[in-house]
């Protein structure tokens, strides 16, 4: 077994090489995965940094249609307020007309039971006018033919 040592670390160094050659394997390998694991460093900081920008954009973007928003339910809710307002003067208005139309009506009505009232007085006098005229006609005609009958009755 010493010599299989000593011929591998022996003279010509073939241990020595073999054994530096598994070094250098080694090395090289621990150099790949130490570049590797840098390189994924990098990729993912780069990615973080992309992340990052995306994520600040998007909310950049939520906060602008937030105050999109906003603002349009600011002037959604003052075009609502004007139109209440539009329809409650309308109402207003409205409700005024009616009271002012119920005003006229009423007067009209009270000038026509006046002109009612005027016409049913009219025709009870003249009614009793009448009445009163054919009463005299009557009496009339009477005292004219008693007045004939006493000239007949005269002549006669």
């Amino acid at each position: 077994m010493i010599e299989v040592i000593s011929i591998l670390f022996g003279a010509g160094g073939i241990g020595y090489v073999v054994i530096n050659r598994i070094l250098d394997q080694k090395k090289y390998t621990q150099e790949v995965r130490e570049q590797e694991a840098a390189a994924d460093l990098k990729n993912e900081e780069f990615w973080k940094g992309r992340y990052d920008i995306l994520q600040k954009e998007l909310s950049e973007k939520n906060e602008w249609w937030k105050a999109r928003y906003d603002s349009l339910y600011e002037e959604f809710q003052n075009e609502r307020n004007l139109s209440n307002q539009i329809v409650s003067s309308f109402r207003n208005e409205l409700n005024e007309m009616r009271a002012e139309y119920e005003r006229q009506r009423e007067m009209e009505r009270q000038k026509y039971d006046t002109l009612i009232e005027s016409y049913r007085n009219f025709e009870s006098e003249s009614h009793q006018r009448e009445v009163e005229y054919k009463q005299r006609i009557t009496q009339l005609e009477k005292m004219v033919s008693e007045y004939e009958a006493r000239l007949k009755e005269r002549v006669i």
